[in-house]
Formats: structure tokens, C-alpha cells, sequence
């Protein structure tokens, strides 16, 4: 009899481990690599999703709508989606500025993708304050005004300076990235075709959340079936 308990423990644990892996499939090495230092959530009771790009990546400019349309279609509460503007020199402070303040208005959806027609193949100048206020208030597609009036305060400017101290502890050195539950970056190398991207980002929730379950969850499960399968002998 307690061989068939031992069994039934097992049995269950087991098949906690296999549905997350089943809903995973992923490799590491091969779909992500695992940060050295993981970064900390400013949303700790969710599975944080950021990107980090920058407006003058062409490669941002393909890769933010792909992304953005995956946002939109993922109907999932503990999820918490984040930008963030990469700093790699002092003049990028400006460009983490106007990040701030579309994010702020939450407007990324719209207004970056204007944002990086401009940038691309209106060749606006968006490293220099002046040029992109003016840019801003002549805006109609999206409220360029109160994005303008937002990139202009002293709040931004400082959110902006944080911004760029967190930018450099992802230690990146390309852009685009994602980061997943602080620690697994996404390979983009796998990243084939959109089928790819929902795959492993799909996956990389799934193991961020099992990460957040406490160790006394799978204890507990294990526990009551094995108390259940005493009340059957």
C-alpha cells in the first residue's frame, strides 16, 4: 500500500511538471538565454514582458508592430507589458524622454509607429529637444500636445535618468530585445516567423509564472492526494 502511494505522489507531480512543459516548448540556449543578474519587476504580482528598443533601430521599426500586435492579442491579466528605451550614450536621454512620455499617455501603440516613420524616412532629428516638441504639436493622428506637454516636465527628466541607469543593467548590446520575468531574454535568432514569437513568448510566461508559485504548492498537491488516497484503502 505505501507503494502505491509513493506512486500516486509521483504520478502527480509529474503531471504538474509535464503541463508546464507541454505549454513551454522551449530550449534554453536555443529560444532564450538567462540573464547573470535578473532585473527587478516594478510589477511584482505579474509576469513582466519588456522590450527594449530604440527609435533610431531600423530593426525596432520592423520588429515594435509584430510585437505590439501580440500584446493585443493576449488576453492575460498577470501579464504586465513594459518599454523601455535602450541608453547607450548621453544623447539617447532624449529619446528615453519621449518613450516616457508616449508610455505615460499610453499611446504606444499609436504613436510610435509615427514615431519611427518619422524617424526613418522623414529624418526628423528626435536626439534634439526643440525638434521634436515642434514635431509633437503638429501631430493629428495621435495627441502629439500631450505627449509634448508630458516630455517637457521635470518628472519626465527624472523618470528618464532612471530609465537610463535600468537600461544598462540588462547589459544588452543590440536592440531589439525582450526580457521575460526579469531574467529570460528571448534569442531572436529563433524567431523565424510569428508562430516563433508566440511560441516562445508564449512559453517564457508560463515558465516566469511557475517560477512565482511558492515550493509549498507542489508539497500541498502531492500532500492531499496522498491524504486522499489513505481515506480510499
Amino acid at each position: 500500500m505505501k507503494y502505491r502511494h509513493l506512486l500516486l505522489l509521483t504520478s502527480v507531480t509529474l503531471a504538474i511538471n509535464l503541463s508546464f512543459a507541454s505549454l513551454n516548448n522551449i530550449k534554453e540556449g536555443r529560444d532564450y538565454t538567462i540573464l547573470e543578474d535578473p532585473i527587478e519587476s516594478i510589477h511584482p504580482d505579474k509576469v513582466e514582458l519588456v522590450e527594449v528598443f530604440s527609435y533610431v533601430c531600423t530593426h525596432c521599426k520592423d520588429f515594435d508592430p509584430i510585437l505590439k500586435k501580440y500584446e493585443s492579442h493576449l488576453d492575460d491579466p498577470d501579464v504586465a507589458f513594459r518599454n523601455i528605451h535602450v541608453f547607450w550614450a548621453p544623447e539617447f536621454l532624449n529619446l528615453i524622454r519621449l518613450s516616457v512620455a508616449v508610455d505615460e499617455n499610453q499611446m504606444t501603440q499609436v504613436a510610435n509607429n509615427y514615431i519611427f516613420q518619422a524617424t526613418f524616412n522623414d529624418k526628423v532629428n528626435f536626439f534634439d529637444e526643440k525638434t521634436t516638441i515642434e514635431w509633437l504639436n503638429k501631430q493629428t493622428n495621435f495627441d502629439g500636445k500631450k505627449i509634448a506637454q508630458s516630455y517637457q516636465t521635470p518628472h519626465n527628466k527624472n523618470k528618464a535618468k532612471d530609465i537610463s541607469i535600468l537600461s544598462k543593467k540588462y547589459k544588452l548590446e543590440t536592440t531589439p530585445n525582450i526580457v521575460i520575468g526579469g531574467k529570460y531574454k528571448v534569442s531572436l535568432n529563433a524567431l523565424k516567423s510569428e508562430t516563433d514569437l508566440v511560441r516562445i513568448l508564449d512559453g517564457l510566461i508560463n515558465l516566469s509564472k511557475k517560477d512565482k508559485l511558492p515550493i509549498n504548492v507542489l508539497i500541498n498537491t502531492g500532500g492531499e492526494f496522498v491524504h486522499l488516497a489513505n481515506q480510499s484503502k
